[in-house]
C-alpha cells in the first residue's frame, strides 16, 4: 500500500551505500579489532597468576589504558584525517544522513571491543567458576580444587591480639 511506498522511497532517499570514506574507516579499525580493553589471554598475563586483587586490577587498568590512548591518539584522529584528505560525497545531497550513517559504523566498531573485550572476562571467570559443591569447606581436601588453575590468590595475615 502506500505506507510501503512511502517507506520504499524513504529508504531510498536516505540509505547511504559504502563511500570512499566508509571504506577506508573500516579498513582503518581493522588495525585495532584485535585490541582489547582486558587482557586475560596473553602470556604476560598468565606469567603471573595467580594474582592478588590489587595486581590484578592495575594490570587491567593498564590495559585498558593503554588501549583507550590508542583510540585517542591514533584511530581517531587518523579518521579525522580520512574526511580532511578526502571530502565526503553525500547521496542525495544528504549530510545529515551521510554523517549519521558514519557515526553508526564507528559506534559498531567502537562497540564490538566493548562487547569482545566482556566476553574474554567472561571466558576468564567462567574458568574459574566452581560449582556449588564446593562452596562448602573441605577440611580433608577430598575434592580436587588443587585440579583448577586458580585465578587470585589470598594472603591471611594472622594479627595477633592479646
Amino acid at each position: 500500500g502506500i505506507a510501503v511506498d512511502q517507506a520504499r522511497e524513504n529508504v531510498a532517499w536516505t540509505l547511504q551505500t559504502l563511500s570512499p570514506n566508509a571504506l577506508e574507516l573500516s579498513a582503518l579499525w581493522s588495525g585495532f579489532q584485535d585490541k582489547l580493553l582486558v587482557d586475560v589471554t596473553s602470556p604476560e598475563f598468565k606469567v603471573q597468576n595467580p594474582m592478588d586483587m590489587e595486581s590484578f586490577q592495575a594490570f587491567q587498568t593498564d590495559i585498558c589504558e593503554r588501549t583507550k590512548a590508542a583510540l585517542w591518539t591514533v584511530w581517531l584522529p587518523k579518521s579525522a584525517e580520512v574526511f580532511r584528505r578526502c571530502p565526503p560525497l553525500y547521496i542525495n545531497g544528504d549530510a545529515e544522513a551521510y554523517y549519521m550513517s558514519v557515526a553508526i559504523l564507528q559506534s559498531n566498531q567502537l562497540r564490538s571491543l566493548v562487547q569482545d573485550s566482556m566476553d574474554k572476562y567472561k571466558s576468564f571467570f567462567e574458568l574459574h567458576d566452581l560449582p556449588e559443591e564446593y562452596w562448602m569447606p573441605d577440611p580433608l581436601a577430598e575434592r580436587l580444587l588443587w585440579s583448577c588453575e586458580p585465578a587470585f590468590y589470598v594472603e591471611v595475615k594472622v594479627v595477633n591480639q592479646r
